[in-house]
């Protein structure tokens, strides 16, 4: 798979729609789509053989931001322009923000291409200069560099 054997006695479970999981398959680290990926945990390949779900290796660079190792991401194909494909990225340890610091486990949102932030969602509303941002409605966009985008926040109704 993707250039690399398979460890004996790996889990593989073929699905239906042409996607496959796998469990401890490869070694702790190895790189799959150009990705840090552990392969001793589940992975994921969608149909086209592009990474579906998988936890980071190593750290990340997303444009300005580091993702930190540990970090379970996994790919949404989305549902038209209501709900548009993405990454959801669970954290494995703290990333700080220019206007907060997301805890371990809470997540946030990346382009289908891994490139940049689009959302954050904290466990807690934000307090902002121009108001509090509800959290639990949805992500709330950010910009590239992780601040909080008060035009779409005000566009989306998140301020309270």
């Amino acid at each position: 798979m993707h250039g690399h054997r398979t460890k004996a006695g790996a889990a593989l479970r073929f699905i239906d729609d042409g996607s496959v999981v796998t469990r401890e398959a490869f070694d702790a680290e190895v790189e799959i789509d150009g990705r840090p990926v552990r392969g001793d945990a589940m992975l994921s390949f969608r149909s086209d053989g592009r990474l579906g779900a998988f936890t980071l290796a190593r750290e990340l660079s997303i444009g300005d931001l580091v993702l930190p190792a540990g970090s379970k991401l996994h790919f949404f194909d989305g549902i038209g322009s209501v709900l548009p494909a993405h990454w959801t990225c669970w954290l494995g340890a703290p990333l700080a923000l220019p206007e907060t610091t997301l805890a371990e486990g809470e997540s946030c949102e990346l382009a289908p291409d891994l490139s940049r932030l689009v959302g954050i969602s904290p466990f807690r509303d934000l307090v902002l200069p121009q108001g509090r941002v509800r959290a639990g409605m949805g992500p709330i966009p950010v910009t590239s560099v992780g601040r909080v985008d008060v035009a779409a926040c005000r566009k989306r109704r998140l301020f309270a």
